[in-house]
Parts: structure tokens; sequence; C-alpha cells
């Protein structure tokens, strides 16, 4: 089962990837449901967009809580003596019962003075979020925090692009930005660096083309 929150920006290449397989497939969950079937966990580093997924897989007695890359689209989890209970809003979990209130002192004196030692940690003792990037993973024998995508990995070379991949940048640059209009309305911040003009640019153009 696949609880899917958010919007996915690379439907049109998954499904073609999964082919046939999901030729019925109406909703992001189905997809991502058949995705995990065909490759595991591995899958999930194949979603491009903003999103939560939850994912329950009987047959291995596994649960896997997933955020985008970026970590874009919240989700936070706590747990009482008999549950694992997870939102995209800490207000809605503090909410259960069971599931307590207690402030966070030391998350709130490191925040307040810019610093941000432990990634899960959140305002709330009972509440963690899962961090961008990462997963939580559930057996019946505990939880698993794991990162599932990471541009750099640590202790490994950084895989720094070579001068034939460069050339390739401006297709790229290009796919990247028209998938992120593909969603509704959209906004660009301008800093007046290089960068943003850039993206504002192809924005631009791809509005025209595509009468957006």
């Amino acid at each position: 089962r696949v609880v899917f929150a958010g919007l996915l920006q690379n439907r049109r290449k998954l499904r073609g990837a999964l082919g046939n397989a999901v030729a019925n497939a109406e909703t992001d969950a189905e997809l991502v449901a058949e995705g995990y079937l065909r490759g595991g966990e591995r899958f999930l580093e194949q979603l491009r967009g903003v999103f939560a997924v939850l994912l329950t897989d009987a047959r291995h007695d596994i649960a896997i809580c997933a955020r985008d890359q970026l970590g874009r689209h919240p989700l936070f989890w706590a747990e009482d003596a008999e549950r694992v209970v997870l939102s995209a809003s800490v207000k809605a979990l503090i909410a259960q019962p069971g599931i307590s209130r207690a402030v966070n002192v030391a998350a709130v004196v490191d925040h307040l003075r810019r610093r941000w030692p432990i990634d899960e940690e959140t305002y709330f003792e009972a509440v963690r979020r899962v961090p961008p990037g990462h997963l939580l993973r559930l057996t019946t024998t505990g939880q698993e925090l794991v990162r599932y995508w990471d541009p750099t990995p640590p202790g490994e070379p950084v895989d720094w692009i070579a001068p034939d991949e460069a050339e390739r940048f401006g297709d790229v640059l290009e796919t990247a930005v028209t998938r992120s209009l593909t969603s509704g309305p959209v906004g660009i911040f301008l800093s007046g660096g290089l960068d943003s003009v850039s993206v504002a640019a192809l924005a631009s153009a791809n509005t025209r083309e595509h009468d957006l």
C-alpha cells in the first residue's frame, strides 16, 4: 500500500521506464507502488518532485516513509508505546492521544544560537523530522533512518562533471525548468545573479512556446 502526498514532476519519464505495468495507473501512488515492486527501495532514487511517501510492504513486514531529496515537502513522525504516527504537520502529531507535548528545550536553545546539530530534532521532544533525501524504515525490530539520496556521499570521491558531459548542461537545465512549470502557476525568486536570471529566461521562453 502506498500513500503519496505532494507532486511528482517526472511522472512521464517513470511511466516510460515502467511500460505496460503502469498502463492503468491513475495516481502517483499507484505509479510508486509498481516501481517499488520492480525495484525495491532503490526506486525512490528515481522520484523527482515535492513529496512524502508512505509505503507498507506486508510481504516483508516493513514500512517505508520517505521525503523528497531537497526536503521541500515536510514529514514528521512520533511514537508512543504502541504505534508510530506520521504527518506533514507537527501540530497534528502533538494533538494525537499518547504523544507528548513536552518542549525540546535543548533544540530551542540551539536554534536561538543559530545551531542545528541534529537534523531530526524539532521543538518537541516526541516529534522527529525525516530529513531531506532520507527514509524512515520501520520493521518489527525497530526503526532505522537511512539516507537514500546524497549528491556527494561521504568517504567517496566526488563525481565531478566530465568535459563531454558539460555540453548537456543546457538541455538538463531546460528539462528541470520545464518540469517545474507543469504544476500550475509558478513564481521565480530573482536575486539578480546569473543563476536566477538564467532560470527566468528559460521559463519565459518556455511559457511563450507553450502558450502558458
